[in-house]
C-alpha cells in the first residue's frame, strides 16, 4: 500500500497532469490554408452567414464589403458571373476578395465588387492572418485574373487589406479618390 500511495501520491498526479496540459497548451496548433475561387451567385449567396460573419471580425470593413451590400449589387446590375477569392483556415472563412469580371471596349477587366458606385472597395482578411493572408488573396486574384486584360483595383483605402500587400509592386498603387467622412456625436 505504502509504495502504491508513493507511486500514485495526489501530489505527484497532479504535478504529472498539470506538466501534461501545459505541453499540450503550449503545443504549435498546425493551421490548414485553403485558396479557392468561388464561383456564381447561387454559391455566393450560400456564403452570406460566413462572410456576414468575417465582416465582424476584420478590422475596418465597410458597409460596402458586406454581402448585403455586393449581392444586392450584383443583383441590381444584373451581374451574371461574379467570383471571389475565398481563403479559409482549417475550414473557416478567413479571407474573401469579391471580383467581377467586364468588358470595357474590346478590353476584359476584373476588378473588385461594388465597382463605380461604392465608396470604398478592398478585401476581407481576419486580422490574425495579415500580412501574408494580403499577399494570398491578391496574387489568387491576379492568377484568376491572368487571362484579363486588367485587374483593376480602384478605390482601396490607404492601408487596406489589398493596398498593404501591393505596397511593394511596380508601378505603386496610387490614391485614387477620397471618401467623406462625417464624425457624429455620440
Amino acid at each position: 500500500r505504502r509504495a502504491a500511495e508513493a507511486r500514485f501520491s495526489a501530489a505527484d498526479s497532479a504535478r504529472r497532469w498539470v506538466r501534461a496540459v501545459e505541453r499540450t497548451a503550449r503545443a504549435p496548433r498546425s493551421r490548414v490554408l485553403r485558396l479557392a475561387i468561388v464561383e456564381g451567385l447561387a454559391a455566393l449567396e450560400a456564403l452570406r452567414a460566413e462572410w456576414s460573419e468575417l465582416c465582424e471580425r476584420a478590422p475596418g470593413s465597410t458597409p460596402f464589403q458586406r454581402p448585403e451590400w455586393v449581392l444586392a449589387h450584383w443583383r441590381a446590375f444584373g451581374v451574371t458571373s461574379p467570383f471571389a477569392v475565398t481563403l479559409r483556415v482549417n475550414g473557416r472563412l478567413a479571407g474573401l476578395a469579391p471580383l467581377v469580371s467586364y468588358r470595357d471596349g474590346g478590353a476584359r477587366i476584373v476588378t473588385l465588387a461594388g465597382g463605380g458606385i461604392s465608396d470604398y472597395q478592398d478585401a476581407l482578411l481576419d486580422p490574425s492572418l495579415a500580412p501574408g493572408g494580403a499577399d494570398a488573396l491578391l496574387r489568387a486574384a491576379l492568377a484568376r485574373a491572368d487571362d484579363a486584360d486588367a485587374l483593376l483595383l480602384e478605390h482601396l483605402p490607404s492601408g487596406g487589406v489589398l493596398a498593404s500587400a501591393a505596397s511593394g509592386a511596380a508601378p505603386p498603387p496610387e490614391p485614387d479618390g477620397a471618401c467623406p467622412v462625417l464624425a457624429l456625436a455620440p
